[in-house]
């Protein structure tokens, strides 16, 4: 049975394993009680930050995508915090965030993006920040410089209903 990654489910299953909160804290990050707590709540409000999505990615690659035994059926037991989209006319939807840091004002510049069934919505984000202000960012760690005093950098990508996607789009 293939499994999908979910943030929630994968801080779940972390919360519940001591070595993976030591893999979590070899990445960087704290994997304290009241660390993943308050992930869960960014994640709740969609303001999980791309670094620590791709952490979460990258131990869900490691320990649970195409494994078997106890971690796969515990992640698998926590699958029902994910929503499923279906494609609608080969397309998906997705809301994401971008933030920028320009002197000492700091934006977010959300949006929704209508993307092909099988577009990564992860490199297509990636791709939009590293062109965000109309001409290539030179690419320092997990942000791009922009005339030498913007920085931004790609923040969430969560993918959204159709129905969700017309009626955001009006607002955003």
């Amino acid at each position: 049975m293939k499994v999908y990654f979910c943030e929630m489910s994968m801080v779940l299953l972390i919360q519940q394993n001591e070595n993976l909160q030591k893999e979590l804290a070899n990445l960087g990050y704290d994997s304290s009680n009241e660390g993943l707590e308050q992930m869960k709540v960014l994640i709740n409000n969609n303001f999980l930050n791309y670094k620590c999505k791709k952490a979460l990615i990258k131990l869900f690659k490691e320990y649970v995508e195409d494994k078997s035994g106890y971690l796969t059926a515990s992640y698998d037991a926590l699958e029902m915090h994910t929503r499923k989209h279906e494609p609608v006319d080969g397309h998906r939807y997705y809301v994401y965030n971008i933030e920028e840091r320009n002197g000492e004002y700091e934006y977010n510049h959300k949006g929704v993006v209508q993307l092909g069934e099988n577009d990564d919505p992860d490199e297509w984000l990636e791709d939009y920040t590293s062109d965000f202000y109309g001409g290539g960012g030179d690419k320092e760690e997990d942000y791009y410089w922009f005339n030498g005093e913007i920085i931004c950098w790609a923040g969430m990508m969560r993918e959204i209903s159709k129905d969700e996607f017309d009626v955001v789009k009006r607002y955003i």
